[in-house]
């Protein structure tokens, strides 16, 4: 499995390489069973190859250090972060939404993270980051 720098649960990103919690949840069940080799006659002859990651379309950034209230409205399509960080909006209603937590960096890994739905931040929120790092609207 390929590195993967942030923390699962905190924001949800396009082509996120990592195991999910039922496939975790079966390789523990299968290590605890013993870890049984499985029937020979039912592996694929040839394993497909993974398919490429989608290419996003340009975007424009936003340099955030530490805090940022914006002054319109942002359609956030993702994060450029290049050392661990938190970060989260706070908008004008008060509700806080956790957008990314990067525990760790992955040397020579895309440190570009696109969400899966961009996400629309309204005038007036505020973006709180525990590092210096750029936005991707």
């Amino acid at each position: 499995m390929p590195p993967w720098g942030p923390v699962k649960g905190v924001g949800h990103f396009r082509d996120d390489p990592s195991l999910s919690f039922p496939e975790i949840e079966m390789f523990v069940a299968w290590v605890e069973g013993g870890a049984p080799e499985g029937d020979h006659a039912l592996l694929p002859s040839k394993i497909p190859a993974p398919k490429p990651p989608a290419i996003p379309a340009p975007h424009r950034t936003l340099a955030v250090d530490r805090i940022l209230i914006l002054k319109e409205q942002l359609t956030l399509i993702g994060i450029h972060a290049d050392h661990p960080a938190e970060v989260w909006a706070k908008r004008p209603d008060g509700t806080i939404e956790r957008l990314m937590w990067l525990k760790a960096t992955i040397p020579a890994a895309p440190q570009d993270f696109f969400f899966q739905t961009p996400i629309r931040l309204p005038k007036g929120t505020t973006i709180q980051t525990t590092a210096a790092l750029n936005l991707l609207y």
